[in-house]
């Protein structure tokens, strides 16, 4: 198998130090009683517009190439919304001073939603969220849209008075957890290099996997969703199903035995998009 790129190894490498500087950074910026609301989220960076050739150490480190470009995997600290109002509700009530949420106003032909906060400390903002509808919206947002965008909104307005910001922007953690990027791959296609004999111990081959599901999957918008499973060897991973299985996924169950066929880097089982998993039954993995 031919070597990673050396550019290439090194800006992956730049794009997960600057994740690890900015998990640091929040760390030293969120008051310590405010860290449980500080969440890691997955995001696939794009390394190149290419597909380049995926050694073993650049797979270790979360390499993986796709026919739409090479990416590294990383995590990106974001508030959720809870700590932004709990940290915003303190700090008021320390200075004896009152926040108010507005009640929210839907626009847009009921496609959008926005919250206006007052607060005699900041003054006012108003945070806006589209309403999940439609055929990519699941989980939370198929049942509750309305209470999901609203979710986003409060977080949004909550940042623009300066709440929960840790280096990764006004978006929370509920907000960018399923949003799509310009630089970033929610739902990869399978891996694939330029090497694909088996024979030759290619890492892109994908192989096949037994696991029980231990929690329901978390949908994205785009379709895509990621659930934590238990493999034969009790290894528990974090597995990433791209949206061309979203059918099969709304019905997953807990405990639930199945096949998957994919990668598995650092923890996470990719699985293939043209494979679509099997369920065997229920029990022990």
């Amino acid at each position: 198998m031919a070597a990673t790129p050396k550019w290439a190894m090194e800006k992956g490498k730049k794009i997960i130090e600057e994740a690890k500087i900015r998990y640091e950074q929040a760390k030293k910026q969120i008051p310590a009683e405010y860290h449980e609301f500080v969440v890691l989220l997955p995001q696939n960076v794009k390394v190149s517009q290419t597909q380049v050739d995926i050694d073993s150490h650049a797979s270790e480190l979360g390499f993986f190439a796709t026919k739409n470009g090479t990416y590294v995997s990383v995590s990106y600290p974001y508030m959720a919304v809870n700590g932004r109002v709990k940290m915003a509700r303190d700090d008021h009530r320390k200075a004896g001073k009152l926040l108010h949420f507005n009640e929210p106003a839907i626009s847009n032909q009921g496609k959008s939603l926005s919250v206006t906060i007052e607060s005699e400390l900041l003054g006012k903002a108003t945070g806006s969220s589209i309403i999940p509808l439609g055929e990519n919206a699941s989980g939370a947002e198929r049942d509750n849209p309305l209470e999901v965008a609203e979710t986003s909104a409060i977080g949004r307005a909550l940042g623009f008075l300066g709440y929960g910001l840790i280096g990764t922007g006004i978006a929370s953690a509920e907000e960018m957890d399923g949003a799509e990027g310009e630089e970033e791959d929610q739902s990869p296609e399978k891996p694939t290099g330029d090497n694909h004999n088996n024979s030759s111990g290619n890492n892109n081959s994908p192989s096949v996997f037994r696991i029980k599901v231990l929690d329901l999957p978390k949908f994205n918008r785009d379709g895509s969703c990621i659930f934590h499973a238990l493999t034969h060897k009790r290894q528990e991973v974090e597995v990433v199903v791209t949206k061309q299985h979203k059918a099969y996924m709304d019905h997953l169950g807990v405990d639930q035995i199945i096949n998957v066929t994919g990668w598995l880097n650092n923890d996470r089982i990719r699985v293939d998009a043209s494979k679509a998993p099997v369920i065997e039954g229920s029990g022990a993995a």
